[in-house]
């Protein structure tokens, strides 16, 4: 490629430019992609110069450089995505009402304008609402403590319910969005006992605990790949579910076209919903911060990306 691996040393990687790749030359001669755990920390370090461009940032961080001539955000760069509260489904969580339960308990649209100042839109199915064949599910499940109580109780639990809870700092705000979800299940009776992890310990150990936060999503702009993450054996390594009507939903959707697959997505992305396989708090969108030092910054397409989204013929 472009460029040559370097070193890794610490929290940083460092690339070379390769001076034999066949292709055009790259303009910056050395690029040392770093990992900051901390938002706060790799805010700071964008605003003082330690950092030139800051990826997959949250919404303070977008508001703090509003006014701030030095940069630029750049939205809306990323894949079709969904930021999800995973419930692993064994032990109580295989039960489809504790899972309804928890749903309705959680309060998602308040969580998207406040915590996550309403950058994401909020889905009503189980794949993003800027996915080709979504669809909103005429269940929407909406924030309702008193038939989260009664569901809980139709399953035999009444304020006798214990959950655990992994949280890290993977997704933007994820650790203020994970303290809201345990107040909104505390207040239906249900306890979540919390771990914080490192992020990459998180990745790893994140399938030992009831809930936990991550993204889900596409980089070929084809709802097959989202769906195919909640089937078959990947979707018993995510979720600890193994559901042959799912897979059967999937394998469906991949032999049509046109709307006959339209319609087919939404059949197998409204089963996920319905059965609340998990929480869909909303959709991810993808905000870049870039420092105006980096002249002609522009994003790299993803694989399969469209590349002429607003192009038409006269």
């Amino acid at each position: 490629g472009p460029y040559s691996f370097v070193s890794y040393t610490g929290n940083d990687i460092t690339f070379k430019a390769n001076p034999t790749y066949w292709g055009t030359k790259p303009n910056i001669e050395t690029v040392v992609i770093r990992y900051i755990e901390d938002a706060d920390a790799r805010q700071s370090a964008l605003l003082s110069g330690q950092v030139d461009i800051s990826t997959r940032v949250g919404p303070e961080q977008v508001n703090g450089v509003k006014n701030n001539g030095d940069f630029t955000v750049v939205s809306n760069q990323g894949p079709p995505a969904q930021i999800i509260q995973i419930w692993q489904q064994k032990g109580p969580l295989k039960d489809l009402k504790v899972r309804q339960a928890l749903s309705r308990a959680i309060d998602r649209e308040t969580i998207a304008a406040t915590i996550q100042r309403g950058v994401n839109p909020v889905a009503f199915n189980s794949i993003p609402t800027n996915t080709p064949g979504y669809e909103a599910a005429d269940e929407k499940y909406t924030f309702d403590p008193d038939a989260a109580r009664d569901l809980l109780k139709q399953a035999g639990f009444d304020n006798n319910l214990t959950l655990t809870m992994a949280t890290s700092t993977l997704v933007p705000k994820q650790l203020e969005i994970d303290q809201a979800i345990v107040a909104y299940l505390k207040d239906v009776g249900v306890t979540v006992e919390v771990t914080k992890l490192e992020v990459g310990k998180f990745r790893t150990e994140y399938p030992n605990y009831d809930l936990s936060m991550n993204t889900l999503a596409t980089f070929n702009n084809d709802p097959d790949f989202l769906l195919g993450l909640s089937g078959g054996g990947i979707g018993t390594a995510i979720f600890g579910v193994e559901d042959p009507a799912f897979d059967a939903l999937v394998a469906t959707q991949k032999t049509l076209v046109g709307d006959a697959r339209g319609a087919a997505v939404n059949d197998a992305a409204t089963y996920l919903w319905d059965n609340a396989r998990t929480l869909y708090l909303s959709d991810e969108n993808w905000n870049f911060i870039v420092s105006n030092k980096v002249k002609n910054y522009e994003r790299a397409p993803l694989v399969g990306e469209p590349l002429l989204t607003a192009a038409s013929v006269g």
